[in-house]
């Protein structure tokens, strides 16, 4: 068996492309201790395994990370994932059990922000010239949040990749009128993604009906 077959045989990528792998067995997620937990497994050639992990771009990609960048990381996939709020972080319960570094809520808001325009640039370089917007609400209160999706066809699959373009109020949060839906949308592609409303082959939405102006 060839060193990336013998890869295989341990590894899964969590999702395609992700470049995130986990131990078949669902441990050693954590990379600094997935190669020396692969030692538990008979049959494992470490030495191979760790030059299949380099031939693959996986091992030094994340080795070199500093641990402060993954902290932040961190602290945000738990505050998001978690849907706690931005105070979560400076709690002292929060501090007593973790081991994650300290952050304050200011900090994390920045490379929260910082983190949204790396992903805004990244899907408007997948979106292709002609894409399908699909639009859906939900209320909570008395705030109605409108999200907007994109989707076109992958490049290199017989699929689709689907994109959450916005997940936000209206602009004008007392009125659901067309012409509002409208608006937000042209303003979501023309200020985030730099596309205009006329790139959009389709448009999918729910059945409810907008109210007249």
């Amino acid at each position: 068996m060839d060193r990336k077959g013998k890869i295989g045989r341990f590894f899964n990528e969590i999702y395609t492309g992700s470049g995130k792998w986990k131990c078949v067995c669902g441990k050693g997620i954590g990379w600094t201790n997935l190669t020396l937990h692969m030692k538990k497994h008979p049959g494992w050639d470490f030495d191979a395994g760790l030059m299949s992990l380099d031939s693959m771009g996986l091992r030094n990609s994340i080795s070199t990370i500093p641990n402060h960048i993954k902290d932040i990381h961190n602290s945000i996939e738990w505050l998001c994932v978690g849907m706690k709020p931005f105070s979560f972080v400076e709690h002292p319960l929060t501090r007593k059990f973790t081991n994650l570094a300290t952050i304050l809520n200011k900090s994390l808001k920045k490379y929260m922000e910082l983190l949204t325009k790396e992903v805004e640039t990244r899907i408007s370089e997948k979106l292709r010239p002609k894409f399908a917007l699909l639009i859906d609400g939900w209320t909570t209160g008395s705030t109605h949040f409108v999200a907007l999706f994109a989707s076109n066809p992958d490049e290199n699959s017989d699929g689709y990749s689907t994109f959450l373009l916005a997940f936000a109020p209206l602009q004008e949060e007392t009125k659901f009128t067309a012409k509002a839906q409208y608006d937000f949308i042209e303003w979501v592609l023309q200020s985030i993604y730099n596309k205009t409303i006329h790139k959009f082959a389709h448009l999918l939405a729910t059945t409810a009906k907008p109210k007249k102006p």
